[in-house]
């Protein structure tokens, strides 16, 4: 998993792009993944993350 891969695919898709258990999962690593990250960069990712998953989730 990627962090770019799973974002694009989010930012592209109508409805959730992953069943439920894949989805819980990536809502747990991704703000582990960013930890690697300078800090105002990993803020704004888990900020889209989230945005897009909130998004996705109403739709």
């Amino acid at each position: 998993m990627t962090l770019a891969r799973n974002g694009c695919t989010a930012r592209g898709a109508e409805t959730l792009p992953w069943d439920q258990d894949s989805a819980r999962l990536f809502r747990k690593i991704v703000p582990q993944m960013v930890l690697w990250l300078p800090e105002e960069e990993a803020a704004q990712l888990k900020f889209e993350f989230e945005a897009e998953m909130v998004r996705l989730k109403a739709a």
